[in-house]
């Protein structure tokens, strides 16, 4: 588990350029692609099992606006999925959801050496979800949709590598600071 924490800190992403060295106008894509797991029991809380899964996809596109500061745009679509069974009293909670966002970002490029640059992404997005809940007990049964929105903003320190003239790897702390407002209501279904 702590290795999958890790692992989902440092986000790692390939970036394409069009030539050896950063200029004025130059293109960047790049994108990220995320997927977690896992399941949990508690026998200690009336034998509670919890499953999640969760995919995010997120492309973006940027142009440097100088040969140390980059400007892009992003994208993101998320999926989440979680299952709660509750071994005293039967009950299964599910929820499903999916969210889609949208933001921008700039990034200060700071040389370390001829390969190697120090990185501060700065980040605003904003988002959209719609969800669904079902509750099901031995006795009945229920479900919920949801609705929601929300805004973000947050800084990533970073690494970058220059493999080649046209490749750069990237590895940041995702979100060391990082501050958001959200508001999500649920409504029983039709």
């Amino acid at each position: 588990m702590y290795k999958k924490c890790t692992l989902a800190c440092l986000c790692c992403f390939v970036c394409l350029f069009a030539s050896s060295q950063f200029e004025k106008g130059q293109k960047v894509l790049s994108g990220r692609l995320a997927f977690s797991s896992g399941k949990n029991d508690n026998v200690y809380i009336g034998a509670t099992t919890s499953k999640f899964s969760h995919l995010t996809i997120s492309p973006s596109l940027g142009w440097f606006i100088d040969p140390k500061q980059l400007f892009g745009i992003q994208l993101s679509f998320g999926s989440n999925y979680q299952k709660q069974v509750n071994g005293s009293d039967n009950s299964v909670q599910t929820t499903r959801d999916n969210s889609f966002a949208a933001g921008a970002f700039t990034e200060r490029f700071i040389g370390l050496t001829k390969k190697v640059f120090f990185t501060i992404n700065v980040s605003a997005s904003a988002h959209v979800s719609k969800g669904k809940q079902t509750f099901s007990f031995p006795a009945f049964s229920s479900e919920a949709k949801s609705t929601g929105f929300g805004f973000g903003a947050g800084l990533a320190p970073g690494l970058s590598y220059r493999l080649s003239p046209r490749w750069l790897v990237d590895a940041s702390l995702n979100n060391l600071f990082f501050l958001s407002y959200s508001r999500t209501v649920a409504k029983p279904a039709d």
